[in-house]
């Protein structure tokens, strides 16, 4: 005779689901500590440029701004499990993307760090750009990364003649673009760390 399992098959109630629809639940958003630095971080409003100049002297100044940082405070960091040894760079004065990272400032509140951002002065170099991934592996596509667009291959599996099964199928089906969208996990708030 089997034993009667309690947790396999079953459908047990999560142990914090009546905190979380009665909003007793405390997440990092609502804890408040006194005391605490508030960051923001401005991102870059082009695609692809260069950082020629940037000047936070008028930021650093504004009363309650603790720290501004830049590419030049944030060194590159080698890694190959990741990135196939390209650098992951907090910040660079190279920008890939809307939004890269080009300054980050640390303030006594958030509106504080809000103001210091409109502050932070910078001369970009707008680079060609490409937005499609079959363009970005033209050899006429503009560089995004030292090195070229593509960045890695997981081989191929190759298996058969592929001549002869041409030549035996009944219909043959050619088509380009064909592609899978990348699957990201459905996250429900924002990302938010405290550190004390």
């Amino acid at each position: 005779m089997a034993e009667e399992l309690k947790i396999v098959g079953a459908s047990p109630p999560r142990r914090e689901s009546r905190d979380i629809v009665t909003g007793k639940a405390k997440y990092a958003a609502n804890i408040k500590y006194s005391g605490v630095l508030h960051g923001k971080i401005l991102g870059s409003p082009y695609p692809h440029a260069l950082v020629k100049k940037i000047d936070v002297s008028k930021a650093s100044a504004l009363p309650g701004v603790k720290a501004v940082i830049t590419y030049k405070d944030a060194p590159s960091v080698s890694t190959h499990e990741f990135f196939w040894g390209r650098p992951i760079c907090i910040m660079d004065k190279h920008l890939r993307y809307v939004g890269d990272y080009v300054a980050a400032v640390a303030a006594e509140t958030t509106e504080i760090a809000n103001e210091a951002l409109k502050l932070v002065d910078v001369e970009y170099e707008i680079l060609p750009a490409v937005f499609d991934t079959e363009e970005a592996m033209k050899a006429e596509a503009p560089e995004i990364f030292d090195g070229g667009n593509l960045l890695n291959t997981y081989g191929s599996a190759d298996w058969g003649d592929i001549d002869e099964g041409f030549r035996e199928a009944d219909v043959i089906v050619e088509e380009d673009g064909i592609s899978t969208p990348i699957q990201p996990h459905s996250a429900l708030q924002p990302s938010i760390c405290i550190a004390e």
